[in-house]
C-alpha cells in the first residue's frame, strides 16, 4: 500500500514538474494601458492589460504607480483571468502629499513562470484643475526635396502664463501615428512663448508628419498639436556633359564627360551616352558603348566613338535616377565630322639669256620630264647661235672679193 502510494505521488511531482516545464516554454508578454492620460484631485484610477497567452488559474500581475520624484502612490495586486489572460487594478489619486503636479509612471510585472516580464505607461496628474491651453504648430514647408531640412514653429495659446516643456517630433507616414522621432531635446516655454525646433534634415523620400506636446505644468493641462503633413521629393538631378572636341576629321574619334549637379552624396544609377546622325539629338540614337554606374554622384566618362562618315552629328547623356534623386538629361551637344583633306602644289621659273633659254615647269608630275623640256631648249638655242654666227662670216667674204 505504502509503495503504491509513493508511485502515485512520484507521477503527481512529475506531472507538475511537466506542466510547469510546458508553460516556462512558452514566451509571454503584458500589456499595460490607463482609462486617461491625465486625472485631477481625488479621480479614479483604472489600470487594465492582458498577459498573453493566457496563463491559466491562480496568477495576479502586480501595479505599481509612482510619483514624479520616483516615490511609490499606489501599489497591489491585479488577478489575471485563466482564459483571457486580462487583469485590472484601480486606485483613488490624491489624499496626502505624494500627490503632486506631474508625470506618473505605470509599472505592470508578472512573474507567476520566470523569467518575470513588465511594461509601462504613463499619465499626467495635477491636485487641482488646470487651465487649458492650445497648441498650434506651422512647419516651415509642407514640401521638401531630399537632403534638405525642415523645422516647426509652435503657439502656445490659453493658460496662466504656462511653463514647462515642448517636444516636437516626426513620424513615417502622413497621419503622425506609429513610434515618433524627436526632433532634439524639449525646449523650455517661458510664460506661454515657445522656441522653434531645431531644424532636421530628411535623406529619404516619403510621407512624413510632425506634431509638438506641451507637457502642462502646475497651473496649465498638457496639450498636443493637430498633425502636420511633410512629403520629401526627389532632388531635382541636373546632368551637364562636354565633348572632347566639337569637331574632328572623318576617321577621327571623340568621347563625353557628364558631370551631375543638385543631387545627394550617394547618389547611384546608370548614365547612357548617345550619338545622333543629325544637329538636334532627334530621331533614335545611336547608343555609345554600355551604360555607365554612378557611384555616390561620380559620372564615368564615355567609350571612344570613331566616325567613317563626314557630316553634322550630336551627343547627350541620358541620367536613370534612383530612389532619392530624379532621372534626367544632359542638353544636346553638335559634333562636326569633316571630309579627309587634298594638297596640289605647282610652279614655273624661267631664265633667259643672249645666247641660251631655259624654262622649268614642275607640277605633280616627275622629275624626268622637267629635265628633258629643259634640255631641248637649251638645243635648239645652241643652233640658233651657230646659224648666226655663219651667216656673219659669209657677209664679211664677200665684202672683201
Amino acid at each position: 500500500m505504502k509503495t503504491q502510494t509513493r508511485s502515485i505521488l512520484i507521477l503527481g511531482l512529475t506531472l507538475l514538474l511537466i506542466g510547469a516545464i510546458a508553460v516556462n516554454a512558452k514566451t509571454f508578454s503584458v500589456t499595460v494601458k490607463t482609462d486617461k492620460t491625465t486625472y485631477v484631485g481625488s479621480a479614479s484610477i483604472h489600470v487594465s492589460g492582458t498577459v498573453t497567452p493566457a496563463p491559466g488559474p491562480n496568477t495576479a500581475a502586480f501595479v505599481r504607480v509612482s510619483n514624479p520624484n520616483k516615490s511609490l502612490v499606489l501599489a497591489g495586486p491585479a488577478s489575471v483571468n485563466a482564459t483571457t489572460g486580462s487583469y485590472s487594478f484601480s486606485g483613488v489619486a490624491g489624499g496626502n502629499s505624494r500627490w503632486i503636479t506631474g508625470t506618473y509612471l505605470v509599472n505592470v510585472t508578472w512573474g507567476a513562470y520566470p523569467p518575470t516580464i513588465k511594461n509601462t505607461t504613463a499619465f499626467f496628474y495635477s491636485p487641482r484643475p488646470l487651465a487649458n491651453t492650445t497648441l498650434t504648430t506651422s512647419l516651415s514647408a509642407t514640401t521638401i526635396a531630399v537632403g534638405n531640412s525642415a523645422y516647426d514653429t509652435a503657439t502656445l495659446s490659453g493658460g496662466s502664463s504656462p511653463g514647462g516643456t515642448v517636444t516636437y517630433q516626426y513620424f513615417q507616414g502622413a497621419t503622425c501615428t506609429g513610434t515618433p522621432t524627436a526632433v532634439g531635446t524639449p525646449l523650455s516655454v517661458a510664460n506661454g512663448v515657445v522656441p522653434n525646433s531645431n531644424p532636421q534634415p530628411f535623406n529619404s523620400t516619403g510621407s512624413f508628419s510632425w506634431s509638438a506636446m506641451y507637457s502642462g505644468d502646475a497651473n496649465n493641462a498638457q496639450a498636443t498639436s493637430p498633425c502636420e503633413p511633410l512629403t520629401v521629393t526627389q532632388a531635382a538631378s541636373v546632368l551637364s556633359t562636354t565633348l572632347s572636341a566639337s569637331s574632328v576629321a572623318l576617321g577621327g574619334s571623340v568621347h563625353d564627360t557628364a558631370t551631375l549637379s543638385s543631387i545627394t552624396s550617394t547618389a547611384s544609377g546608370n548614365v547612357t551616352y548617345s550619338y545622333y546622325s543629325n544637329g538636334a539629338c532627334s530621331g533614335t540614337g545611336t547608343t555609345v558603348g554600355s551604360a555607365v554606374s554612378v557611384t555616390n554622384g561620380v559620372v564615368p566618362n564615355s567609350a571612344s566613338q570613331t566616325f567613317q562618315s563626314a557630316g553634322s552629328f550630336s551627343w547627350h547623356a541620358v541620367y536613370s535616377g534612383d530612389s532619392n534623386n530624379a532621372p534626367a538629361t544632359s542638353p544636346c551637344e553638335l559634333l562636326a565630322v569633316t571630309p579627309a583633306s587634298t594638297t596640289t602644289t605647282s610652279s614655273t621659273s624661267s631664265s633667259s639669256s643672249t645666247s641660251a633659254t631655259s624654262t622649268t615647269t614642275s607640277t605633280s608630275t616627275s622629275s624626268s620630264s622637267t629635265e628633258s623640256s629643259s634640255t631641248n631648249y637649251l638645243l635648239y638655242g645652241g643652233l640658233a647661235a651657230v646659224a648666226v654666227v655663219v651667216i656673219l662670216a659669209l657677209v664679211l667674204l664677200r665684202r672683201r672679193k
